[in-house]
């Protein structure tokens, strides 16, 4: 899910998709703004993992310049044409008269959207307890801008999962197979059965809320979803 973007950076990410880099002067001169409010829709682009620094060697050894350019994940947060393709993909399979077929998709996307969040090789949370495994998990998928909080359910005394905002509402507001994607990634991601309590079309704070399940393991959820 791309960042939040603010009015301002939008023209600045077009020029440089457009010119494909520029430097600060540059962009002071094309957008007509001081180097200052230039400087700090870089650093805060920069932070978001939109816009790259490329640090550029004078011929004469002095001091360098940098050079900035949308990264990947600007060029998607700009890439409405994906937004489109991402809807149509998803119509086309919720009209999918098979269940089968519709199931064995989606349980396809759940698994290359887990391997996509799954932490760095080598990372290995199956030995950790549930509750550094759930820390881990959130702060891997806040690094990708998914907005995710770890909770405890005041009733169960159990971790809850709650996204503040849902990455897909375009999706969701058409069915709720984009949810039951998003708890089978969990419970993959997790090593621990996940259950989805609502989505934000049912809740009154627009939050999609995930129950992680007691005593419960991946491969059950698996079966589950299998049958």
């Amino acid at each position: 899910m791309p960042a939040q973007l603010e009015k301002s950076d939008q023209p600045l990410l077009e020029l440089l998709r457009e010119t494909g880099g520029l430097s600060i002067q540059e962009l002071m001169d094309r957008l007509s703004v001081t180097a200052t409010a230039v400087r700090q829709r870089l650093d805060r682009l920069c932070a978001a993992g939109l816009v790259e620094k490329e640090e550029i060697r004078a011929a004469n050894r002095g001091r360098p310049s940098h050079l900035y350019r949308v990264s990947e994940s600007g060029l998607r947060s700009l890439d409405g044409t994906m937004v489109d393709l991402a809807r149509i993909v998803w119509d086309e399979i919720q009209a999918i008269d098979d269940h089968s077929v519709r199931n064995y998709l989606l349980n396809r996307i759940s698994q290359r959207l887990a391997a996509h969040y799954s932490p760095a090789p080598g990372d290995n949370n199956s030995n950790k307890d549930l509750s550094t495994r759930l820390e881990k998990l959130a702060e891997t998928l806040r690094a990708r801008q998914f907005p995710v909080v770890v909770q405890q359910d005041p009733g169960t005394m159990l971790p809850i999962l709650k996204i503040n905002g849902c990455p897909y509402p375009e999706l969701s507001g058409r069915s709720h197979d984009i949810c039951e994607v998003e708890e089978a990634m969990f419970s993959e991601l997790l090593g621990q059965r996940v259950k989805l309590r609502h989505c934000r079309c049912d809740s009154p704070d627009g939050g999609c809320v995930f129950d992680v399940v007691a005593n419960s393991t991946r491969a059950a959820s698996g079966a589950e979803s299998a049958s």
